[in-house]
């Protein structure tokens, strides 16, 4: 996936709007009524264009849907979306949780909370500077060990 703008990161802790909501039709686990309501306090309040967040997080996972890919996106989102001690409290049952809930078509719905564990560690060790992120010629985030 490309790589979040920290308006859209913030969008999304704010609002709980999420790829699944779009996905799912799952409004009511947010404050908007629908996705017209939802772009408009996005661009009006955050700046962001609902459709650019929307294309980064699901037309682009069709291309994406690939087991490497995937871990790539758990790891860059985990990283995103939560400090290292909230990582290192996590468990793999909440981590897997939080991916379900964030992505479900083409993302993480079957995967396992080992999986997810493998993504809290690889996260961690952003933190840590034992690995770091690059940007594939495509744009895609992915990671590497340093």
């Amino acid at each position: 996936m490309k790589r979040l703008t920290p308006e859209e990161i913030k969008f999304v802790k704010e609002t709980k709007f999420t790829p699944t909501v779009y996905q799912c039709d799952q409004y009511y686990l947010t404050s908007f009524d629908d996705y017209t309501d939802a772009a408009k306090v996005a661009k009006e309040k955050y700046g962001v264009d609902l459709d650019k967040f929307i294309a980064k997080n699901i037309a682009a996972s069709l291309n994406d849907a690939d087991a490497i890919s995937l871990d790539y996106v758990a790891i860059y989102l985990l990283y995103s979306f939560f400090t290292k001690d909230e990582l290192e409290k996590m468990t793999p049952k909440e981590a897997l949780s939080w991916l379900m809930e964030y992505r479900y078509y083409f993302g993480f719905r079957k995967w396992a909370e080992q999986d997810a564990a493998n993504a809290i560690y690889d996260a961690i060790a952003i933190y840590d500077g034992a690995a770091e992120f690059y940007d594939q010629p495509d744009g895609n985030v992915w990671c590497r060990e340093k």
